[in-house]
């Protein structure tokens, strides 16, 4: 069963007050989650500003990987990296970070929308879109549990991400934190995996041009859109 799409969005003030909402996020997990990425988020943030005024040539190239990774997802944030030269640890450690802040704050957003406590209607499609990939999948991992969910995450083909798995995760029964650390577990096993092999791709193609790599972002990015249009065309 899907979700409708079309039917009136939860939260407004009629059906859920603010004071309900504020309680959720304190004392309920899955609040306790979002405010856990809001922390995160704002903090990492706040490093990456002060880092720009003390050394902005360095900075600049953590930003640009963090918003590769954001748009484009894991593959391109890698690769943007290696292509600044960036040594292992910075790339998989900031890019981890980015894929905590993402699922600390989407998952919740999802249950809250999903048990109707509330939902922006800028987020509205999204969180149906998620709904539904979550419905669809989450019968064939439900059978091997917490085990499938890892595998899951871990292996980096199209709309399998950690937000997904996150998503399927609440649909399976499991515990929010529980949840969090499988997902977010299968999620740093994947990057670091990724990135090793990003990287020797990366020098194999330097060797041939040195804008070899940002050929590689590039395609990266080409690939996910042209992921993103199929999968629309797919649906309608």
């Amino acid at each position: 069963m899907k979700i409708d799409e079309h039917r009136p969005l939860p939260g407004s003030a009629d059906e859920k007050p603010l004071s309900l909402l504020n309680a959720t996020l304190w004392k309920d997990p899955d609040g306790q989650v979002f405010v856990a990425g809001l922390v995160i988020a704002l903090s990492y943030i706040g490093w990456l500003t002060i880092g720009m005024v003390n050394d902005p040539e360095i900075f600049q190239k953590y930003m640009t990987l963090s918003g590769s990774h954001m748009f484009a997802g894991r593959a391109a944030g890698i690769t943007t990296g290696y292509y600044f030269k960036l040594d292992h640890a910075p790339v998989i450690i900031l890019n981890c970070i980015v894929e905590t802040i993402m699922v600390l704050i989407f998952y919740p957003l999802f249950v809250f929308s999903w048990r109707r406590l509330v939902l922006f209607s800028f987020l509205k499609k999204l969180m149906t879109k998620i709904g539904n990939v979550a419905e669809s999948k989450q019968e064939s991992i439900r059978h091997y549990g917490i085990y499938g969910l890892f595998v899951f995450v871990l292996f980096p083909f199209w709309m399998t991400g950690p937000v997904i798995g996150s998503a399927i995760g609440h649909l399976m029964g499991l515990r929010s934190w529980v949840n969090m650390s499988v997902v977010l577990g299968g999620t740093y096993a994947a990057t670091v995996g990724l990135a090793l092999f990003l990287h020797e791709i990366s020098n194999f193609m330097a060797e041939f041009h040195n804008l070899a790599p940002l050929a590689l972002v590039l395609g990266l990015v080409v690939l996910g859109l042209a992921g993103h249009l199929l999968n629309r065309s797919a649906k309608s």
